[in-house]
């Protein structure tokens, strides 16, 4: 049994378990592009500029090259961020490069498959063929 992609120890949400190896490829490859989204409450408000920002993509001091992502901001100092590459602690430093901390942070999605909000934290059930293909 495999994970498909990974959460850090801080982070909550959805994550897929499976036996299929080239299901788990094709899911966290990078060329794939399956955009995953998370709900973040961050140390402070987003801005348009910020928006714009993630939207033409960045790179770290490092040389590390991030992909456009889409953050949509909610109430307060909460948002959603959707990236495609799953880089590790990607949607951290992307907070981090608009000047963000990340305070806590949930999967919400992987490509069209949302996160059951029936579950408890720590919860998990067997999806149905329908929802395995939302993935993609």
């Amino acid at each position: 049994m495999g994970c498909v992609g990974r959460l850090d120890a801080d982070v909550t949400g959805l994550l897929l378990l499976t036996d299929d190896g080239a299901y788990i490829h094709r899911v966290t490859s990078p060329r794939s592009e399956i955009a995953k989204t998370y709900a973040v409450t961050l140390d402070g408000p987003v801005t348009d500029a910020d928006v714009r920002a993630l939207a033409e993509g960045v790179t770290l001091r490092d040389g590390t090259v991030y992909r456009p992502a889409v953050l949509a901001p909610l109430a307060g100092s909460t948002a959603l961020v959707t990236v495609t590459e799953g880089k590790y602690h990607e949607v951290k430093n992307l907070m981090a490069v608009i000047g963000r901390r990340v305070l806590a942070m949930r999967r919400e999605s992987i490509g069209r498959l949302r996160l059951d909000p029936s579950l408890p934290p720590g919860g998990f059930r067997r999806l149905t063929d329908t929802e395995r293909d939302l993935v993609f």
